[in-house]
């Protein structure tokens, strides 16, 4: 699947608007690289993210790829990246990394977490340029939870380790959780988790768009829709499942909707 979906984020003085992205890579740089390529230089010119958590890159070597004949091709000079962690082992290696611009931020701190999924999460501690002091940072978790519509019940668990996860960081954390997540509407055990009260609400996301009930396939939703664009005569190996699916989103604490 390619996968995009966009977010801003507002931080605190000294003020800076930063965009913020995540793109599910599918597979890369492994599969039709180069036919690939240049369309990814096409939507990272027109999108120009200052910070971008993708899934499925499949080795350091593709995360240098993506840096060096994505990124960099695009804005010269204005890229970096955190190193190349491996989320998921086998039965394919399936990693994660953060591209950043050194002009808006840093990434000081950066580690993965384990769930009851096939692919552990990866945390990433984002620091706006203009502060020093490591409580600045905003957290980033990158998600890739399992797939297939039947397979709720292993999202749900995915999420709820997450969401004890983040629960146990200190009150007013601000953080955003985002990536495929493979949800396919509101009512999924896994988005719930995610979202719902409970008495310890400091890892509680909070979804920006107010999208009730079922994502998929929902005409009426169609404008938040990502997942893989292609429906017929897609490329070997791709989803083929058309642009019918919300499965890219970010939510965000709510401490990050203050103003």
């Amino acid at each position: 699947a390619i996968l995009v979906t966009v977010m801003l984020a507002t931080c605190a003085v000294p003020a800076h608007a930063l965009k913020v992205a995540t793109w599910n890579l599918w597979a890369y740089p492994d599969a039709n690289l180069a036919t690939r390529q240049p369309l990814f230089r096409t939507v990272m010119q027109g999108m120009s993210p200052d910070v971008i958590v993708v899934q499925e890159l499949n080795s350091s070597a593709g995360a240098d790829s993506f840096l060096l004949n994505v990124l960099e091709v695009v804005e010269p000079g204005q890229w970096a990246r955190m190193p190349f962690l491996t989320l998921q082992p086998s039965p394919t290696v399936e990693g994660g990394c953060v591209f950043y611009k050194p002009s808006k931020v840093s990434v000081p701190i950066y580690t993965q977490i384990g769930t009851s999924g096939p692919r552990d999460v990866l945390l990433a501690r984002i620091l706006p340029n203009g502060y020093t002091n490591i409580s600045a940072t905003f957290r980033i978790y990158s998600v890739h939870f399992k797939a297939s519509q039947e397979d709720t019940m292993t999202r749900r668990l995915e999420c709820t380790d997450l969401r004890t996860n983040i629960n146990l960081a200190p009150a007013n954390t601000n953080f955003l959780i985002g990536g495929d997540t493979n949800f396919y509407g509101a009512t999924e055990g896994g988005y719930i988790r995610l979202t719902e009260s409970q008495p310890d609400n400091d890892g509680r996301g909070k979804d920006p768009l107010t999208m009730p009930g079922t994502w998929n396939n929902n005409a009426s939703y169609a404008p938040y829709h990502s997942q893989c664009p292609c429906l017929s005569g897609c490329l070997a190996g791709q989803s083929g499942g058309g642009m019918d699916d919300r499965f890219d989103l970010f939510l965000n604490s709510y401490s990050m909707a203050d103003g």
